[in-house]
């Protein structure tokens, strides 16, 4: 675990993998992580936001996410506790 209050995570993340970053990072602490979870990030990563303890994220910028070739995704709490069923109705294609 890393704490970002008493490290710098990016440098932390960097170490550990070696210079080869995150396949995915999850962030539920919002505005005082955002920048710095989009830097851990590989190419062709996934960042999923679910949370905003420490504020909300600011705007993503374009070039942020196509300049380092990343995906981004937010979660809300209601469909992170939704049941399978649920989720999978909301996403069948309409019947023709």
């Amino acid at each position: 675990m890393i704490d970002y209050n008493r490290e710098d995570f990016v440098s932390r993340v960097n170490a550990v993998t070696a210079g080869g970053r995150c396949h995915v990072v999850y962030d539920s602490v919002g505005a005082a992580t955002f920048p710095g979870s989009l830097d851990c990030l590989r190419p062709f990563g996934y960042f999923v936001s679910f949370g905003f303890a420490s504020g909300k994220n600011s705007a993503v910028r374009h070039h942020d996410v196509v300049g380092k070739r990343i995906s981004v995704c937010y979660v809300a709490r209601a469909d992170a506790v939704s049941s399978p069923t649920s989720r999978l109705a909301r996403h069948e294609p309409p019947a023709v």
